[in-house]
């Protein structure tokens, strides 16, 4: 079971950064169209919204990968001074809270993107963008990250069992 999980949670992961990366390369891409076209007389009226939302998608979704990687930061210098099974106890909790928190946040974007969904909200700008794309983001990135802490519980847990 836990393989399975993993294997998905491993996919999920790294397809969550290789479409961060994407997704931050297009940005870059978009801003320096921006840069060029007013330096030429001629600002784009698209721009700065599709910035902002891919810059709100690459970290929705590469937090997943940063998870995966185990790279989010932490204080973890009193942590070690404990001993080693409080450690663990505290990886364990750290990671229900986590798992808690990123269950709302996905809970939550879910019932933001099918409300903008059904009512067909659209931004405010001149390109009047469907919300709904916006708002997708959350529950895919928390998705991605609710499974990645699934498998670092059961891992976490496991480091338990080898001490006793």
């Amino acid at each position: 079971m836990y393989r399975t999980v993993k294997k998905i949670a491993d996919v999920c992961g790294l397809g969550a950064g290789y479409s961060a990366g994407v997704i931050l390369a297009l940005m870059g891409t978009v801003i320096t169209f921006e840069v060029i076209a007013r330096r030429a007389g001629h600002p784009t009226i698209w721009s700065f919204e599709f910035t902002k939302y891919f810059f709100l998608w690459s970290m929705l979704i590469g937090a997943a990968y940063t998870q995966q990687q185990d790279a989010h930061v932490r204080m973890e210098m009193i942590a070690e001074l404990l001993p080693k099974r409080i450690q663990i106890f505290l990886e364990l909790l750290g990671i229900g809270v986590g798992m808690v928190y990123t269950f709302i946040v996905l809970w939550t974007g879910l019932n933001y993107t099918i409300r903008s969904y059904t009512l067909h909200e659209l931004s405010n700008s001149p390109l009047r963008t469907p919300l709904f794309i916006v708002y997708l983001g959350m529950p895919i990135g928390a998705g991605f990250i609710f499974l990645e802490l699934i498998c670092s519980f059961i891992l976490s847990s496991h480091k338990i069992k080898k001490i006793n």
